[in-house]
């Protein structure tokens, strides 16, 4: 993973900037949400857009902000509004 990371830094992520969607958690145990805005500014990835979720529902059951994969991990706000965004985004 670390070697992926490395070659893409290499090419400045110019290959990169396409239509994506980050979900995070601010309080993300492995991922910098301000390392992330950092990245998206300085290689000027308008393509993406940043989904912050609400960290007081993410959590309560596994106790890790990292994972977000259904609605008990997420809280059902985070769950809803997420799911809005990636219907949207895929224009269904």
């Amino acid at each position: 993973m670390f070697e992926m990371k490395k070659s893409i830094e290499n090419i400045n992520y110019k290959h990169l900037n396409i239509p994506t969607i980050i979900i995070i958690d601010p309080k993300d145990e492995t991922i910098s949400l301000r390392g992330l805005k950092k990245l998206k500014d300085k290689y000027d990835l308008y393509n993406w857009k940043i989904h912050i979720l609400d960290s007081q529902f993410v959590g309560k059951t596994y106790k890790y902000h990292h994972l977000i994969v259904d609605e008990i991990s997420m809280g059902t706000e985070n769950w809803v509004s997420s799911c809005n965004m990636i219907r949207n985004f895929l224009n269904l």
